[in-house]
């Protein structure tokens, strides 16, 4: 599969997500239920379905763009602990 950033390979439906909003916000926990790719295959845009708001889609360049305030793949989030 062939990624837009390199920090999410491997993102795929299923993908464990979390939201770090900042501000004394409590975090959101989701799951990727869509990838959307361009003509070329390539990932674009991740829809997440999070624990506490509505379902939402974000650009793929958006994601692991820490540390701090973002959205994060689980694996990623902790990681950077």
């Amino acid at each position: 599969m062939i990624v837009l950033n390199e920090n999410i390979k491997g993102l795929k439906v299923g993908t464990k997500m979390i939201g770090n909003w900042g501000a004394m916000i409590p975090l959101s926990y989701g799951t990727v239920t869509d990838v959307i790719r361009d003509y070329k295959g390539v990932d674009v845009e991740v829809t997440i379905e999070w624990d506490d708001l509505k379902e939402a889609t974000y650009w793929t360049k958006d994601i692991n763009k820490g540390p701090g305030i973002g959205i994060y793949t689980e694996s990623e989030y902790f990681k950077n602990d």
